[in-house]
């Protein structure tokens, strides 16, 4: 079982290796709020991207989901070689090379933070993200 320390490690942990990947610029830990955070343009749109993954393949819902879907990827990446047809497989092992991650807690609890979070301002958001 995880401590409260033991998650916010993962989580911070999770928010560094985003910005790391250049995802996030920054990050703040409000007592009241939670964290907050500060997207790069690229970040907004690959969150965007991945929350809507997250969402369709249930990858917040458990460890076994994140081992299992980030393991058919790296299968199909392996037996492909670089031409990728699967554009949702293309795009997880896109991001996960730029994590540079590979502790499959973190992972989930990144799933589990894409899951959660709320722009500030969706119409912004979305006009960023469109293309």
């Amino acid at each position: 079982m995880l401590t409260a320390t033991d998650e916010d490690r993962k989580v911070r942990r999770a928010l560094e290796t985003l910005i790391q990947s250049l995802w996030l610029d920054h990050y703040i830990h409000e007592e009241a709020n939670g964290y907050r955070l500060f997207w790069t343009p690229l970040g907004k749109q690959r969150a965007m991207l991945m929350q809507h993954l997250v969402r369709s393949r249930n990858l917040a819902g458990s460890l076994a989901e994140v081992e299992t879907y980030a393991g058919k990827c790296r299968q199909a990446g392996l037996a492909s070689g670089t031409g990728l047809s699967d554009p949702e497989t293309e795009f997880w092992l896109m991001c996960h090379r730029e994590w540079k991650e590979d502790d499959p807690g973190v992972l989930w609890t990144m799933m589990r933070l894409f899951d959660q979070w709320i722009p500030r301002n969706p119409e912004e958001f979305a006009q960023e993200a469109d293309f």
